[in-house]
């Protein structure tokens, strides 16, 4: 029973149940037009949608951050001769300014 690790469950678990209430409350405005019925009761699909996004989103926050489906797939070996190379830290740091050509960086070696 190792305290952080007990602190952060708790910790995300409130997290999730906010969320829910916020996206629960959102839903039921936009049912049936966005919505099937019965949506706003299933906080079950709610954690399974959360748990898909939480554990298939790489980056470092908004804008840089993308979703990828298939990571599953990806070898998670050293030993592996395939590479997945998704971001470059320093387009982080750039922020929207390598999107305006006002940035030029040197990747890193």
């Amino acid at each position: 029973m190792d305290p952080e690790l007990v602190s952060e469950i708790t910790y995300f678990k409130e997290k999730l149940g906010t969320e829910w209430e916020t996206v629960k409350a959102i839903i039921q405005v936009n049912t049936p037009k966005h919505f099937p019925e019965g949506v706003a009761d299933d906080i079950k699909l709610f954690e399974w949608a959360s748990n898909f996004v939480t554990t298939r989103a790489f980056g470092w926050g908004v804008p840089h951050l993308t979703l990828v489906p298939l990571v599953d797939m990806v070898n998670h070996t050293d030993l592996s001769k395939l590479s997945l190379d998704l971001f470059h830290s320093k387009l982080h740091l750039a922020d929207n300014k390598i999107y305006m050509h006002e940035y030029l960086f040197e990747p890193d070696s």
